[in-house]
């Protein structure tokens, strides 16, 4: 009831956000309805989750992994020279886009995603119903009898490890068909307005260039939660007590902290690195020139040190005040509205510097400035030596 009632409400403001801008009031409704209906199906498929796996992280899994499969899907179906293919139709996120808001209007579709939460929902009660309490249908296999973690790090990987190659698999997948697009984004952009957009959010270069620097952009900014995710183990880790464990045997606090958020820094450039280069595949095998897979891969590259300013963000506001790391989230939603499409909206250049996306170069392009690197690798180095200094006067949190 709880999701149901924020996808509900994320919907109306969507409709009236977009009434607001100008745009005829069904669209907006349908639209809005849209995102809404698509809540509320993968808040059903979560629930099934939540049934099936014994714990939070493998449910979370799960449902991610139908994300995964729903955008795979959408995006191979659309692909289809007569129109979206029959995989459109069977992935969720397909039936947000056949609605056709401003289109069309079809408000038949939006059957699809009400009947299916519908069938989920009972699905997840009949499920509940079969399985122990504090278990799940697939059951979690007991690890070795003797350990076999010699140090923090050791530690830190096999934690970190799942969502790191998780995010692997979905960035790999997700960057080679946005590669594979950018070459015909000329020929889908027939609006003027649309074209404007792309060139104001990737640069003034040519329309490709400008197309492949704004998904760079996007995609940079979306490891970045990875990076969030994955150094807040840290306060996950001292408020379950699990810390406190670790500290009291020979581990050191400075080492056990940076094994974690060392982790976190490797894990985005890692996964910059396999975006840029499944980008720059994709985009290399449509046109029939591989060369672009080095150029490509470069541009990705810059994008790390903005995402690295968020990992140490973390690890400042953790170390000294735990309870608030959470807060970084609404920094991170604040950073990409400003940073990301602050030139769409009018933001002031301040306003829009305070973001770290903001001083990425914008590349592939002619005239990229790279001292923006630089500072934001230096903010991020500040905010780890802040967060790690501390954490290490302060007691842990309970």
């Amino acid at each position: 009831m709880v999701v149901g009632g924020a996808s509900s409400l994320l919907g109306l403001l969507a409709a009236i956000g977009l009434q607001g801008s100008g745009l005829p009031v069904s669209g907006s409704l349908i639209f809005g309805a849209g995102w809404a209906a698509t809540g509320f199906f993968f808040a059903a498929v979560a629930a099934v989750a939540a049934q099936t796996a014994t714990g939070g992280r493998s449910a979370n899994g799960l449902g991610f992994t139908v994300i995964a499969l729903a955008y795979v899907a959408r995006a191979i179906g659309d692909l289809a020279d007569a129109g979206p293919g029959w995989l459109s139709w069977l992935s969720p996120i397909g039936w947000n886009q056949q609605i056709r808001a401003f289109a069309g209007n079809r408000w038949s579709v939006l059957i699809l995603p009400v009947a299916g939460s519908a069938l989920l929902v009972m699905a997840a009660f009949t499920l509940r119903r079969r399985r122990d309490l504090g278990s799940g249908l697939l059951r979690d296999h007991p690890g070795p009898g003797v350990g076999a973690l010699g140090s923090p790090l050791a530690l830190a990987w096999r934690l970190q490890r799942p969502l790191l190659l998780a995010w692997t698999a979905g960035s790999a997948v997700m960057a080679l068909m946005m590669g594979s697009i950018a070459h015909s984004v000329a020929g889908m952009l027939d609006s003027p307005e649309m074209a404007k957009i792309v060139r104001q959010l990737g640069g003034e270069q040519g329309l490709t260039d400008a197309f492949l620097a704004a998904m760079l952009g996007l995609v940079g900014t979306m490891i970045a939660a990875y990076g969030i995710s994955a150094v807040t183990r840290l306060a996950a880790e001292e408020s379950s007590g699990h810390a406190e464990t670790v500290l009291a045997g020979a581990a050191a606090r400075p080492g056990w902290a940076a094994s974690h958020w060392l982790l976190a820094l490797t894990g985005v450039a890692w996964l910059l690195l396999v975006a840029g280069m499944a980008i720059g595949l994709g985009h290399g095998l449509a046109v029939g020139d591989l060369s672009q897979v080095i150029p490509i891969t470069v541009a990705a590259l810059t994008r790390i040190p903005a995402a690295w300013v968020l990992v140490g963000l973390v690890v400042a506001v953790w170390g000294i005040r735990p309870q608030a790391t959470a807060l970084v989230w609404g920094a991170y939603a604040a950073f990409i509205l400003v940073g990301e499409f602050g030139q769409l909206w009018g933001v002031p250049q301040w306003a829009m510097d305070v973001s770290p996306f903001a001083h990425s170069p914008v590349l592939p392009g002619p005239a990229a400035g790279l001292t923006g690197m630089l500072w934001l690798t230096l903010v991020a180095a500040a905010f780890l030596a802040v967060g790690s200094a501390a954490f290490r006067r302060r007691d842990l949190a309970t």
